[in-house]
């Protein structure tokens, strides 16, 4: 998939510490399903009577500050597709993760037999396309502002990496106002995590001209933003009148076209009954991208989920996922597919506060790769006393004979030079140029060297071939490992009162990386808030 911009995100398994205390100054929770004991992910725990709140981890894992229960406050629990629960904080006890198990509540869409005087069930179209119209009416239009929690960091193999957390203000114009040109953000608090390992191989920008660092069959784009507005550009409910990300394009008029749609299961949130719209396309629907105008070519696969609520038709949640089946079958299971095809995985949710919906969460999760090599050349020497060429590698090489085929072969300006011998030492390999050869390239001004023998000038190639080290890795072979980047953010309160923005100094730089440089402003009520800082074992 050519030039795109991809990405999404699910929500990581987590259980949190604050930037400025530690878990005993925590009560610590995690939200299982009744039925099955899994872990329920992006479940929103809400501090009755505060208007604050945070969102379980993957794992179901979450933490509320220790002083709501000496204040005698409740939390409310609240999760799609379960019936909402609440918990006096006296049930809950210090120094132990409490277990909350939250029901199903999912209504069987039941069949339905059509007379002349009842009207046909709505169309899962009809629905979607009106959700969408009316997301002027069910979405803030007025300025207003929230508060949470933002982090982004990759992972591979369980470990996270590169772990960078910040508590912002986002300061929002309101639906109908271009996002990236008019929302703007307040730094209270940011952190670099060094408690998790930091490789700065794998944070390093993408790179698509060296190809060090690239999403395979997919492109991200900046517009010139920072990791933040990156994420909230992939926000396809806030931006349904901008380009957000392929196949669902600009959701106001590309969504409903690009897909074939399905109704599922209704199910609850809260008291409130929801729509289930299931989405489905593939790139053979599509001639270009949206952005280069390339054609699109590979075996991708996109689905996803929006539940809409049945009363108002405001749109709560949006899932979406895009697979790249290009060089390999689809999978049997989710399991495969979920690990070894997948893109990227976005979630979106929007609670109700009155009569409109704010954000609740943004997660932005994509596979990349990075390129390694395990045996390769450091560097290329001249030894002139002996007129040859000394190919330093990082380990000992080990030259396997092929009679059809040497080991190295030597280009000048893009003319074979002919070897008269190629032998291998222990932390590298002799060339012996033909004799006449040699001089040719010595004489020729094109060719020089500095004083410690180091060839510059981009006139000489080495091709190799059968040239191995001990554990059989193949000289200057390219191979890619592939690792998960996530970027989210998480309300803890929404201000709905009437708002004006701060100065343009307290505002984060949007051109510039959220953790450096930048502005920081800490207000007096800075402690009502906290980061979920994961832990590093799974649960």
């Amino acid at each position: 998939m050519n030039n795109k911009s991809f990405l999404i995100v699910l929500l990581c398994l987590f259980i949190s510490i604050s930037y400025s205390q530690d878990d005993g100054d925590f009560l610590l929770g995690r939200v299982l399903d009744q039925e099955t004991g899994k872990p329920i992910p992006f479940v929103t725990i809400k501090v009755v009577g505060k208007n604050l709140g945070v969102i379980s981890n993957a794992d179901g894992g979450f933490k509320v500050p220790i002083r709501f229960q000496i204040e005698g406050e409740k939390l409310e629990i609240s999760c799609m597709g379960y019936e909402k629960k609440e918990v006096p904080f006296s049930n809950l006890t210090k120094n132990e993760v409490n277990i909350i198990y939250l029901k199903t509540g999912f209504f069987e869409l039941q069949e339905t037999t059509v007379t002349a005087k009842q009207k046909r069930p709505p169309s899962p179209r009809r629905i979607l396309k009106r959700a969408i119209e009316k997301i002027p009416e069910n979405y803030p239009t007025e300025a207003f502002s929230y508060v949470g929690y933002y982090r982004d960091y990759q992972e591979k193999d369980d470990e996270y990496l590169n772990l960078n957390e910040a508590i912002l203000e986002i300061f929002d114009s309101g639906f109908g106002k271009n996002d990236y040109a008019t929302t703007q953000a307040q730094i209270y608090n940011y952190t670099q995590n060094l408690e998790f390992a930091r490789d700065s191989n794998v944070a390093k920008p993408y790179d698509y001209l060296t190809k060090n660092k690239i999403i395979n069959n997919a492109k991200l784009f900046s517009f010139g933003g920072n990791e933040f507005y990156i994420l909230r550009i992939h926000d396809a409910i806030r931006n349904y009148k901008a380009k957000t990300f392929s196949y669902v394009d600009v959701m106001e008029k590309d969504l409903i076209r690009n897909h074939r749609l399905t109704r599922k299961k209704d199910v609850f949130q809260g008291d409130e009954k929801m729509f289930v719209i299931g989405m489905e396309g593939s790139n053979s629907s599509f001639t270009n991208d949206g952005y280069s105008k390339q054609k699109v070519s590979g075996n991708i696969r996109s689905e996803g989920e929006i539940y809409i609520s049945q009363s108002s038709y405001a749109m709560h949640k949006m899932v979406y996922k895009v697979f790249d089946y290009t060089k390999k079958r689809k999978p049997t299971n989710d399991i495969q597919q979920t690990e070894s095809n997948l893109l990227f995985e976005i979630v979106i949710e929007y609670e109700r506060y009155g009569e409109k919906m704010y954000p609740n969460y943004l997660s932005l999760h994509n596979l990349f790769s990075i390129r390694r090599e395990d045996f390769y050349v450091e560097q290329i020497t001249l030894d002139l006393e002996r007129k040859r060429f000394v190919i330093n590698t990082n380990n000992p090489p080990i030259l396997l004979l092929e009679w059809d085929q040497p080991n190295v072969v030597l280009r000048y300006k893009n003319k074979r030079v002919g070897l008269i011998d190629v032998e291998n030492t222990y932390n590298g390999i002799f060339v012996y140029p033909n004799k006449k050869q040699m001089d040719e390239i010595l004489q020729d001004p094109d060719f020089s060297i500095n004083q410690d023998g180091y060839i510059s000038g981009d006139f000489l190639q080495f091709e190799y071939a059968n040239i191995v080290d001990s554990n059989q890795n193949v000289l200057n072979k390219i191979v890619y490992e592939d690792y998960f980047q996530y970027r989210e953010f998480f309300t803890q309160k929404v201000i709905t009162d009437p708002i004006s923005f701060p100065a343009n100094e307290l505002l984060m730089k949007k051109n510039s990386p959220i953790f450096k440089n930048q502005p920081i402003t800490q207000p007096d009520n800075l402690n009502e808030f906290w980061m979920n800082t994961p832990l590093k074992e799974r649960f």
